[in-house]
């Protein structure tokens, strides 16, 4: 009689929502691999970005800087540390709050506003307290169907109804996606015109359609005068060059 012995690998995957921004973290054998991909999808300009590194429980922190540069040709999109550092389109630090209890760790997250014709510069590290990982720098040359313009010139409109003390908005961002926002409900002074936006209603509001780009909002008030605020929290706020018009939307209801 002949004995067979199965081996068994186990993938633990565990998903990790921080301030509406999901990422994904699971233990692997990769030692050292980053990718940056078009993700499978009908969010324009969405790339997923994975990169795997030695892990260990004394992880806290994953961060990452995404920098661009439209002057270089595809064959000259590599990375050099003698370069001038490039305008930035995205940057994290996500804390890592669980025990990271495998050698090799996968870390998994979605960025937005990826346009074409770009050299793309990733910095990647992890912190264990207050000391950093040596980072890991690549570069990748984006070829899409999605102009810079498609995202800058975007335009956010809002539609109000109230009856009573019953407000709805739906918001509609354009191509820009609600991948992480607050929504805040601002009353204004009828005398002196000042705003206060300590009303956050977030949680009043819902994310729809399959690009992510319309945000509906249901709640209660008391009568008065307000307004809406807006603001995205996504990675790409960081762009503060290139998505300033972008971050912050303000109208009155």
């Amino acid at each position: 009689m002949q004995t067979m012995l199965l081996t068994v690998s186990i993938l633990v995957i565990v998903n990790i929502c921080v301030s509406n921004a999901e990422y994904k973290v699971e233990c692997n054998n990769e030692t050292s691999k980053l990718t940056f991909l078009p993700f499978n999808g009908s969010v324009d300009g969405r790339y997923v970005l994975k990169w795997c590194t030695q892990g260990d429980e004394q992880v806290t922190k994953w961060e990452m800087v995404l920098r661009y540069d439209e002057r270089h040709k595809p064959e000259l999109c590599k990375h050099n540390i003698q370069k001038p550092l490039y305008p930035v389109h995205s940057r994290f630090r996500e804390n890592i709050e669980f025990n990271l209890n495998c050698t090799n760790v996968c870390f998994t997250k979605h960025l937005d506003l990826i346009f074409t014709d770009a050299c793309y510069h990733i910095k990647t590290l992890l912190f264990r307290g207050t000391k950093s990982s040596r980072p890991q720098d690549v570069s990748f040359y984006v070829k899409n169907l999605h102009t810079k313009e498609h995202f800058t010139e975007s335009e956010t409109k809002a539609d109000t109804q109230s009856h009573e003390d019953h407000l709805t908005a739906l918001w509609s961002l354009g191509y820009i996606p609600a991948t992480d926002f607050q929504m805040q409900l601002c009353t204004i002074n009828n005398i002196t015109m000042a705003e206060n936006c300590s009303y956050d209603i977030t949680n009043e509001c819902s994310v729809k359609g399959s690009r992510q780009s319309s945000i509906y909002c249901d709640m209660s008030v008391p009568f008065g005068h307000y307004m809406m605020r807006l603001t995205h929290l996504a990675p790409w706020v960081a762009g503060d060059k290139l998505f300033h018009a972008l971050k912050s939307i303000v109208v009155e209801v």
